[in-house]
């Protein structure tokens, strides 16, 4: 199998037997990759937990993947960082954070131009979407996935049918989308940006944490009745560990490429 197919599914989390379904095996919860992504909506409460969550889905999903064929691209504002263990992956060139209204409009049209780029001249018609093409490509090319906070960006700057046009094509290009947003949060949200963030809720179904615990509705889990059996356990994972992990065979993949060009 070529390492750089995508996965069909994005792990989530676990679905752990409640008392009515003593006896059984825990059930991993998997969205569907040709979606294109989803959202999370969390309270103030449970802003930690949803960095954590969000964070560990990224990581699970890059371990998954060969050196650098996963690029973690973060429009957020906060002064803060949100990520602590993707971002030490910033030297090795795999992530990326817009920090600014400035930086993420450079970034946006980056991304725009990748998908423009890969959809006209890049991926033949017969082609369903970027895994099929790296699957026989003699030069694979990379996944971005954008990780973008709502409460800041896409700003009332943004037009909506661009921004309509671009996450409808996506998928398909190679690029997987995580939005969130504190849904506690309504400063900012009229004229123009109403109308993009009203599209991108009806683009991306959204996990809700609240009061520290997740839930999903059946648009973005079709088993989610399994809920009545079950309890929903967020992704988890050991988030120093495969960053070492990750940062080493980053690190062995540069090696072996400068040994490359040396001979």
């Amino acid at each position: 199998m070529n390492q750089y197919v995508f996965p069909w599914g994005i792990y989530i989390g676990e679905l752990l037997p409640s008392s009515t379904a003593a006896g059984t095996n825990d059930i991993p919860v998997l969205l569907p990759a040709e979606t294109g992504g989803f959202a999370v909506d969390y309270d103030e409460t449970s802003q930690t937990i949803a960095n954590h969550f969000m964070e560990n889905v990224v990581l699970l999903l890059a371990e998954a993947l060969p050196p650098k064929a996963l690029h973690v691209h973060v429009f957020d504002f906060d002064i803060a960082p949100r990520f602590c263990y993707l971002s030490q992956l910033k030297n090795h060139g795999p992530y990326h954070l817009y920090p600014t209204v400035a930086a993420a409009k450079k970034g946006f049209d980056e991304r725009e131009e990748t998908a423009r780029h890969r959809l006209h001249d890049q991926l033949p018609p017969e082609i369903a979407d970027l895994s099929e093409y790296n699957q026989t490509a003699q030069y694979p090319e990379p996944y971005h996935l954008l990780l973008i906070n709502m409460d800041y960006y896409p700003d009332d700057l943004t037009g909506a049918k661009r921004i309509r046009s671009f996450f409808d094509s996506t998928g398909k290009a190679g690029i997987y989308t995580i939005l969130y947003q504190s849904y506690e949060n309504d400063e900012d949200r009229g004229g123009n940006r109403e109308k993009i963030l009203s599209r991108l809720r009806q683009r991306f179904h959204a996990l809700t944490i609240r009061n520290k615990t997740g839930t999903f509705s059946p648009e973005l889990f079709e088993f989610s009745q399994l809920c009545e059996f079950y309890n929903y356990q967020l992704a988890d994972a050991n988030q120093t560990q495969i960053v070492q992990q990750l940062i080493g065979n980053l690190a062995d993949n540069e090696k072996n490429n400068s040994e490359s060009e040396s001979l």
